[in-house]
């Protein structure tokens, strides 16, 4: 009987530590397509750079241009959470690299970061695609 007991309350501790786990394989976006242009209008690095910087305010991400097609940007979740990437640009396609993090649980011989960063990384991804296509169609 004492086996048993410890069976079910080890079975049960190695089920709540594996719930609390919300580690994910690190996300990075590589090449990614703004997706079909939708006008013929010639647009500068700077057209670009502009529409990035403001798909990424809107989630509060904080930017610094490093040079031509390459920003960084920062995000800072509840004062305790951090993430930055390098942005890589130019008119075709855009990359979103880890930089560093804290707070995020990331592991670099894993590759593994906290779930969240994952879904931050894929709106700033889906908010560039936007915010370029209203910017291809004006």
């Amino acid at each position: 009987m004492t086996f048993t007991r410890f069976a079910a309350v080890a079975a049960m501790t190695l089920a709540l530590a594996l719930a609390g786990c919300r580690s994910a394989p690190l996300l990075d976006i590589k090449g990614a397509p703004y997706g079909a242009a939708t006008s013929y209008q010639r647009l500068s690095y700077r057209d670009y750079e502009n529409a990035i910087i403001r798909a990424g305010t809107k989630r509060n991400w904080v930017f610094r241009r490093i040079g031509q097609g390459h920003l960084e940007g920062s995000l800072t979740v509840r004062g305790k959470h951090n993430a930055v990437v390098d942005i890589y640009f130019d008119t075709e396609s855009f990359s979103i690299i880890h930089k560093a993090s804290s707070g995020l649980d990331y592991n670099p011989g894993q590759g593994t970061i906290h779930s969240n960063y994952n879904a931050w990384i894929q709106n700033l991804e889906n908010d560039i695609r936007a915010e370029v296509q209203l910017l291809r169609a004006s």
